[in-house]
């Protein structure tokens, strides 16, 4: 199977270079030729048929045909490998349970997922909003379906009414294509954190650990020790991860404008939110700033005058350089888009002011987010709209 899709690969974008236009026609004929195969395969051998639906069903999560023709070829070797399990598994017992689950009898046989888990995000409740900010991020960037994707803290991405939850959680931390821990203080206290982790580990699945606010590599024990984790702090790093997820699953990202919002969302929150627990580790400080800056007011000021903002800005260009290189040091095309959405940004910065907002005030936010954000003027716009946005909902509530 894998050597006649590598072939049909080759001669489809064969055709496509020659000019020939789109071989969606074509794939789809080949894809019921997998989908045949895919069958024979369940009834006359064990083979789990949540494994089997992840190479039968690609249209659901792919949106044209090249894509469709990459994740082909990435998982060609997946196949091949499935059809060895398939040929040494005819030599099983036939009343196996697994057997008996694949052909949809025996016992939990209705309680199978129809579509596999993508991506299972194992977390604390107490970081349901860094959860619920990681999916948006990642549904941006991917265009999931919200099925693909387990979250049991975010409303849709919980488990099934009815759900076994012990033995289905147990079953997709093992058998998800992508499984990202959301290690903070209060998970590596959680026991069903440190279980799924555990469970994950044992089977020799990759893990991608994610850093929440207040933990860094070394607040790391036991086998996580050896793991690269990512920051959520570092919007370089978040890059980095939605690629490594889209590279798994064999998708297309979307281009980084498109989720660029998730990514500062998540960074934002990192650095403002303060530890909810008093036995959790002091934050990452803020850039130039430490946390109980975060939350003190600065005396009331004139507003700034053109002269004064220019002034500012003037060394912008050599400030966004720095901080571009600094975070793509070895990725030219983000490096470009860095730049671009900094230079937008301090565009956006010198705009005019908000005719709803006092001087006063406006003043107050622009040097708050200034002490936090020197040297990203794309967080520190987030920020200022952000800041005038809760000031607007005040102002609402009075």
């Amino acid at each position: 199977m894998a050597a006649e899709i590598r072939a049909f690969i080759r001669t489809a974008h064969a055709k496509q270079k020659a000019g020939k236009g789109s071989q969606w026609g074509a794939i789809e004929d080949f894809s019921n030729r997998i989908q045949l195969e895919a069958v024979n395969l369940i009834s006359q051998t064990f083979l789990d048929p949540d494994v089997v639906e992840w190479f039968v069903q690609q249209e659901s999560h792919v949106r044209d045909a090249e894509n469709y023709l990459t994740y082909l070829a990435n998982n060609a070797a997946r196949l091949d490998e499935l059809q060895g399990r398939s040929s040494a598994s005819e030599q099983t017992n036939s009343a196996s349970p697994v057997r008996l689950a694949a052909a949809g009898k025996g016992e939990g046989s209705q309680q199978r997922r129809s579509d596999p888990i993508f991506i299972f995000i194992s977390h604390s409740s107490q970081d349901a909003r860094l959860a619920e900010q990681l999916v948006d991020l990642l549904r941006s960037a991917l265009n999931l379906r919200a099925d693909r994707v387990r979250c049991t803290s975010v409303d849709g991405y919980r488990l099934p009414a009815g759900a076994d939850s012990d033995e289905q959680l147990r079953d997709e931390a093992l058998d998800s294509v992508v499984f990202i821990g959301i290690l903070s203080p209060f998970s590596m206290a959680s026991a069903y954190v440190l279980f799924e982790l555990g469970a994950r580990w044992g089977v020799k699945k990759p893990i991608i650990p994610l850093l929440a606010p207040g933990m860094g590599p070394q607040a790391l024990r036991g086998p996580l020790v050896g793991l690269n984790a990512v920051s959520c702090d570092n919007a370089a790093q978040l890059h980095q991860l939605v690629a490594e997820v889209s590279g798994t699953l064999g998708l297309q990202p979307e281009p980084a404008a498109v989720y660029q919002r998730h990514v500062d969302a998540i960074v934002y929150s990192a650095h403002s939110t303060p530890p909810s627990d008093s036995q959790a580790p002091a934050l990452i400080p803020p850039r130039s700033a430490s946390a109980s800056h975060l939350m003190q007011s600065s005396p009331a000021s004139p507003t700034l005058s053109p002269t004064t903002q220019d002034e500012e800005y003037a060394d912008a260009d050599d400030v966004i350089t720095r901080h571009c290189e600094r975070e793509w040091p070895d990725d030219y095309n983000m490096r470009a888009y860095c730049v671009k959405q900094q230079r937008e940004a301090v565009s956006n910065l010198k705009a005019a002011a908000p005719a709803d907002i006092p001087a006063a005030v406006l003043q107050q936010i622009r040097r708050k987010c200034a002490r936090e954000w020197p040297d990203d003027y794309s967080m520190r716009h987030y920020c200022e709209q952000q800041q005038l946005s809760a000031y607007r909902q005040m102002q609402k509530g009075l």
